[in-house]
């Protein structure tokens, strides 16, 4: 009998057994993926701009399947050709990692009161969306409140495979 400091898993239960183990622990997936829709009810916050490098900086919160309550937080170059990346995270910590598509969609802050349609890729995630991919598209308004900050108002839907 092992004592109360002796590692249970010895050498036999390899990590390999331990990862099966984890695996028929649900007997629906069975070390499965799944693809869901995932529907983003609402998604609203700022963004703001630095006039001196074009950063923009955009947090949010918001409701959807599969995350509930989120916040969402996101940073890319206004005007410039690049990616932008950001997360949407779970109130128990667990995130859905996400880059803007700049090949579907320019950046949304071109004039006040726009409605925009934005294309996000989901590529990766932690806790339970470790290992996550998808797509979202968001549809909604945005805002400039001024020549540097603004607001949006979104909703989107898209699917994720975990």
């Amino acid at each position: 009998m092992a004592s109360c400091n002796e590692d249970l898993f010895t050498e036999e239960f390899d990590s390999q057994s331990k990862l099966n183990l984890l695996e028929k622990s649900d007997p629906f997936l069975n070390g499965k993926t799944v693809t869901k829709t995932l529907k983003i009810h609402s998604s609203v916050g700022t963004m703001v701009i630095n006039p001196d490098n074009g950063q923009v900086v955009v947090d949010g919160a918001g409701n959807a399947t599969f995350l509930g309550n989120f916040n969402v937080h996101y940073e890319f170059i206004y005007g410039y050709p690049q990616t932008m990346s950001g997360y949407m995270m779970a109130a128990n910590g667990d995130q859905i990692n996400i880059i803007y598509d700049y090949a579907h969609y320019m950046p949304p802050f071109i004039q006040n009161g726009d409605q925009i349609t934005a294309y996000y890729l989901i590529t990766s995630g932690t806790g339970r969306f470790a290992g996550t991919t998808g797509t979202i598209e968001m549809n909604g308004y945005s805002v400039m409140t001024s020549m540097t900050t603004g607001v949006f108002d979104l909703q989107g839907e898209g699917e994720m495979t975990y």
